[in-house]
């Protein structure tokens, strides 16, 4: 594995950290990373994951320059207006953040800091969030001119309900962590000093639970998740391809 993205394996739980640099940043290199993580971790799937990340922030999301790698595979689609390619890279980006729902185990993302856009459809992917009371969790790509097409207006969709996300998304809501379990988006939050702890005591009550019940009730509920997500995706990505190929985050991300 890359030193982007570090993965440790012990007593059966995979802790998968995210180490791109200052704020966390879902560079190219990283999104490329964590697909093939996850598509290890299926093919040797472990009891249980944790997400986690170095640093004060989980994930800034997608990098806010636009000279980063990440924007090179969207640029030339600009001028071809090719919607139909854009939709191509969106899906294959997309694959770093879809993978961590299929794993047949539990997937835990223990979330300080800022958790934006990208960063927090990777973080909403995951079964269960652990938030720092203080953490900041937002979609701050409709700003920069684009929707992503990660998944994240889909999940929060799912989670909170249309209204509620149209209203986040675009008037630049943000949540703490704190607010985050009250709308139900986290599963606990805790001073930003006991999320590593509070994040073990999850695993532990998970682990607890006999093996076959707690694989199945993941499943039998990720599939309920899935059957509202599939239509709501595929209309993102859509979507995302027509903000990619207009060409607006250009200026904004200049």
């Amino acid at each position: 594995m890359s030193d982007a993205i570090r993965v440790e394996q012990a007593g059966g739980v995979a802790r998968v950290t995210l180490a791109t640099g200052p704020g966390n940043p879902l560079t190219l290199e990283a999104l490329q990373e964590l697909r093939r993580v996850v598509i290890h971790l299926g093919d040797q799937p472990p009891d249980l994951v944790v997400l986690r990340a170095d640093g004060d922030d989980f994930s800034v999301g997608l990098p806010t320059h636009r000279s980063a790698p990440v924007y090179g595979a969207f640029e030339p689609l600009v001028a071809q207006r090719d919607a139909f390619r854009a939709q191509e890279v969106i899906l294959r980006l997309r694959g770093a953040i879809d993978g961590w729902g299929r794993l047949p185990c539990p997937v835990v993302a223990s979330v300080r800091g800022r958790c934006l856009g990208a960063g927090l459809a990777l973080a909403l992917a995951a079964d269960f969030r652990v938030c720092a009371d203080d953490a900041e969790l937002g979609v701050p790509d409709v700003d920069h001119g684009i929707i992503s097409g990660l998944g994240t207006l889909s999940r929060l969709a799912v989670m909170l309900g249309t209204a509620r996300t149209m209203t986040a998304v675009l008037t630049q809501e943000r949540w703490t962590g704190a607010e985050a379990q009250r709308m139900g988006l986290a599963a606990r939050s805790c001073p930003a000093a006991d999320v590593e702890a509070a994040t073990e005591v999850l695993v532990g009550e998970l682990l607890h639970l006999p093996a076959q019940a707690r694989q199945q009730g993941l499943i039998t509920l990720r599939t309920l998740q899935d059957s509202l997500l599939r239509t709501t995706l595929e209309a993102e990505t859509q979507a995302s391809a027509r903000t990619w190929i207009a060409g607006d985050w250009l200026q904004h991300l200049a």
